[in-house]
């Protein structure tokens, strides 16, 4: 049985959660605008949200912590949507493979602001550095884990490193969606998502994707 102290932790818990939720359009709203995090002020922000001033403050002392609480489920729904790349295998189609990767590169692209922002944040604070690094670790595993299983079962090449090829794949995304997909005018997008799936496929299989199925 829980203790009183314990439920009333997990309620507060869920008060924040929920507000850190309620805080991640408006943030990533403004960030879209062309505001720099830096710039932003907390008063924009709970103006923006409909929050009250005083219950931003018991949840975060600093504007950083806001950041980097709301970055936590948007990278997690980005690593969510990746992992489907590493399920799909050699033998998806091209049409599989390319709508898998656009279909992450839709979950990524809204978060794009918000993420270069936490990005930023880093250079000077180290949570939020750390925040950055830590949340691209599950992704990063998820892909090194990939590449062994396949080397195992001999669907992936034998002789790439899955550490480092991993991070390349991982951080070659993670920039290259900031600098290359989120600026990228609509009808530009399909080109550029299908020149990332064809390097992910050559990378592990071998092969172009335009060989495949």
């Amino acid at each position: 049985m829980t203790s009183r102290a314990e439920r009333q932790e997990q309620r507060r818990t869920e008060r924040k959660e929920a507000l850190v939720l309620r805080l991640l359009e408006p943030v990533e709203s403004l960030l879209r605008e062309g505001r720099r995090w830096a710039d932003l002020t907390v008063d924009e922000i709970i103006e923006r949200a409909d929050v009250p001033r005083s219950t931003f403050y018991y949840n975060f002392r600093v504007k950083d912590e806001l950041l980097i609480a709301i970055t936590k489920p948007a990278m997690q729904e980005i690593i969510d949507s990746a992992a489907g790349l590493y399920k799909l295998g050699p033998t998806a189609s091209r049409a599989e493979f390319d709508e898998q990767v656009r279909r992450t590169v839709d979950v990524w692209t809204p978060h794009v602001s918000l993420i270069d922002a936490l990005y930023e944040a880093g250079a000077v604070n180290p949570r939020a550095r750390e925040q950055f690094k830590t949340g691209w670790s599950g992704a990063y595993q998820d892909a090194i884990d990939y590449i062994r299983a396949g080397q195992a079962d001999g669907t992936i090449r034998p002789e790439i490193d899955p550490v480092n090829h991993a991070a390349w794949l991982t951080w070659m995304a993670e920039r290259g969606i900031s600098q290359l997909v989120e600026p990228a005018e609509p009808e530009q997008r399909d080109a550029v998502c299908a020149a990332l799936a064809d390097i992910i496929w050559s990378v592990l299989y071998g092969t172009s994707i335009n060989s495949a199925n």
